[in-house]
């Protein structure tokens, strides 16, 4: 995908950590080889590949193909499975677990939540930084140990759904949520719903009375 900038206030174009929803899963894989990001059990971090690690989920054409067959009465072929989730780490402590949604270009980045060091920040310090960087948010509240701030799609105070970043931190620690939102996930399964249906009508005999 071309790089975006980040327009404050505009959730869609916000980068976290390196990562930006509707990244493809190789945009991921290349980003977490460049910062040496690693998957897998303590003892066994490896490099990520997003056709070899993480769980796994039905691709978009096995969602319809599946859809064809039971509408046909047929065997559902073999699924064809891409990466659906993945948790990333550092050699600093950090984490990202990323999660994808498996469309018609393939697996998008959907959600990611990112934990870090405030490296020495105090909440309202961290806040201005924030607020810097994205614009101000929709929502925030902080104090001298605890910080919390919301930045929602316009027209979506409920940061529900659609895209939204929740930032929360403490004295020690920063946690980053960035979601694509449910609408998106509700686009995504009409849009299987409607070519899985026009595909079994096409494929229909004609009724015998």
């Amino acid at each position: 995908m071309a790089i975006r900038p980040i327009v404050k206030s505009n959730i869609a174009t916000f980068e976290v950590a390196s990562f930006k929803l509707g990244m493809s899963a190789r945009e991921v894989e290349r980003i977490a080889h460049s910062r040496h990001l690693r998957t897998g059990m303590l003892r066994e971090l490896q490099p990520f590949s997003d056709t070899l690690n993480g769980d796994r989920m039905d691709s978009f054409d096995t969602s319809v193909a599946n859809i064809v067959a039971d509408r046909l009465h047929k065997v559902r072929r073999m699924p064809t499975r891409v990466i659906k989730q993945v948790i990333l780490k550092d050699d600093e402590g950090d984490r990202w677990d990323v999660r994808f949604l498996a469309t018609e270009r393939g697996p998008v980045l959907t959600s990611m939540a990112y934990s870090t060091s405030t490296n020495g920040n105090a909440p309202p310090s961290y806040l201005a930084v924030l607020k810097e960087r994205y614009g101000p948010p929709t929502r925030s509240n902080s104090s001298v140990s605890h910080m919390t701030a919301d930045w929602c799609a316009r027209g979506d105070p409920t940061c529900f759904y659609s895209p939204h970043l929740t930032v929360v931190s403490d004295d020690t620690r920063v946690d980053f949520l960035l979601e694509g939102g449910m609408l998106e996930q509700k686009a995504l399964s009409a849009r299987i719903e409607a070519k899985g249906a026009d595909l079994a009508a096409a494929g229909a005999r004609k009724p015998v009375f």
